[in-house]
């Protein structure tokens, strides 16, 4: 079991108002698509996570390369399917790797065989934090504040990018040209966020070093070189 404070690195706009030097070296959390930055980081997140099985399936060679290096101390994905395409068919669980059976709806279960989905991968992964052991969770770049995107064709529940400017996300390639993910629904993420925030309760401590993001409604902000030194 762990202690201690996990950095829990989102990927919205505000993680480019955060000096992320102040994290390397402490133990992270990426998820997605991050792994497009981490040499512009100059550092690999402790753990990686993914849950959107769009996301999954279009990235599934990274993340087959991610396990073989063990560019990370763990990954945690989600072992679910999406039109056929099954997580379990390409990635095996071991050492660095954990396939997680995930729960419909919102919430704050941090058990390993059935944690909630939410929705939302940030707000799932504080029920990682917890299992893992870990006393506190700061977050950055967790905006929760979804805008329309006008490069993207959308087919039902997905989003499929027909340009470079994504303006949700950190970097405006991070689901560039032919990348697929699920519709964001700005009010659910934040109906994720504030379900696993408040079912969370004394069992992990959430704060907040992002400016600006909406979650600082639901936790307390820090400023984060007041947050690298608890």
């Amino acid at each position: 079991m762990k202690s201690g404070t996990i950095f829990i690195l989102g990927s919205g706009p505000g993680l480019n108002d955060v000096d992320l030097s102040l994290v390397a070296g402490k133990t992270t959390l990426a998820f997605n698509r991050s792994y497009i930055a981490w040499d512009e980081w100059g550092f690999k997140p402790t753990y990686y996570m993914a849950i959107d099985m769009r996301v999954i399936k279009a990235s599934i060679e990274r993340l087959k390369e991610m396990a073989a290096s063990i560019e990370v101390a763990c990954m945690f994905i989600n072992a679910g399917e999406y039109q056929g395409f099954k997580t379990t068919d390409h990635l095996d669980a071991g050492a660095n790797m954990f396939l997680l059976s995930l729960a419909p709806g919102h919430g704050f279960k941090p058990s390993w065989n059935m944690m909630k989905y939410c929705g939302d991968v940030g707000a799932c992964s504080i029920q990682v934090a917890a299992a893992l052991g870990y006393s506190r969770a700061v977050l950055l770049g967790t905006d929760c504040k979804w805008k329309p995107r006008p490069d993207v064709d959308k087919e039902g529940n997905e989003w499929i990018a027909q340009g470079d400017k994504d303006i949700n996300h950190f970097r405006p390639d991070y689901y560039g040209v032919g990348q697929m993910y699920s519709d964001p629904f700005p009010d659910a993420h934040f109906a994720s966020w504030k379900a696993t925030i408040q079912g969370a309760g004394g069992r992990i401590e959430i704060l907040s070093s992002t400016p600006y993001s909406r979650l600082n409604e639901l936790v307390p902000y820090i400023e984060l070189e007041k947050a690298v030194q608890l």
